[in-house]
């Protein structure tokens, strides 16, 4: 599944290991970057994705992406890269 909002893209798929599926979930958006630990910051496109989500959580997921509420997802994905 993939979803776009304005400059927002976000998706989600599924993969079968040893009869088990899992689902893989990616969220890119236009944002700050810092670099030079910390000293420098510069526009360019931010990350966060999840390589091991289950189907429930892949759901909340794309539910908190659709609802607008950005720090739950960027936790969600962060606790679950």
């Amino acid at each position: 599944m993939l979803e776009t909002k304005e400059k927002e893209l976000f998706w989600v798929s599924a993969y079968e290991d040893e009869g088990t599926l899992n689902y893989i979930a990616d969220w890119s958006y236009p944002g700050e970057e810092t670099s030079f630990f910390g000293f420098f910051k510069r526009q360019n496109t931010v990350t966060h994705d999840s390589q091991s989500l289950s189907k429930e959580r892949a759901r909340l997921a794309l539910s908190l992406f659709l609802e607008n509420k950005a720090q739950e997802l960027k936790e969600l994905l962060r606790k679950y890269a």
